[in-house]
């Protein structure tokens, strides 16, 4: 019997685990990056694209990095406070924006697909950058998902406004 327990925990818990890393791994390319945040689109699934936003420990994990004393991380901190509290305070609304542009496209979110996930990098003072472009598709309808300022910490971040584009 014990043994039957430790096989569903197992089972349950490793896949937990495995699927965890996986998200990891995949958010840490700005391909992967751009993949996810076309998913939380195609599934209106705005937890998800909220969890791919810059926030304060990721803020941090990024100023671990940065070569500086402590006065100069204490500045950037104070600085940042302001641009990632509005970020997130924005975000539904600008998710929101996002899906209701599509629709107004006649758009079937759910059937978009990806076409390519195309980025400029750039490494800053001991840190990752990128403007990321996720080129998509429904029917015959092509349309650009543009990701600007992106940070990586361990993972990529969205760092700006989304925008959305139809050609």
């Amino acid at each position: 019997m014990l043994h039957r327990f430790f096989i569903c925990f197992c089972l349950i818990f490793g896949t937990g685990f495995f699927a965890c890393g996986q998200d990891t791994l995949s958010l840490s390319t700005p391909e992967g990056f751009g993949r996810q945040v076309l998913n939380a689109f195609k599934s209106n699934n705005f937890p998800l694209f909220d969890s791919l936003l810059f926030n304060e420990k990721k803020y941090e994990e990024v100023l671990s990095k940065i070569q500086a004393s402590d006065s100069v991380k204490s500045e950037y901190r104070k600085s940042a406070a302001g641009a990632l509290s509005n970020l997130h305070h924005e975000a539904r609304s600008n998710f929101s924006a996002i899906i209701d542009k599509g629709k107004e496209m006649k758009i079937s979110w759910d059937s978009v697909e990806l076409v390519k996930v195309d980025f400029t990098a750039s490494n800053k003072a001991d840190y990752e950058r990128a403007d990321i472009a996720v080129f998509a598709k429904y029917s015959t309808i092509n349309f650009l998902i543009v990701l600007p300022g992106c940070i990586k910490s361990k993972v990529w971040n969205i760092t700006e406004e989304v925008s959305i584009y139809f050609n």
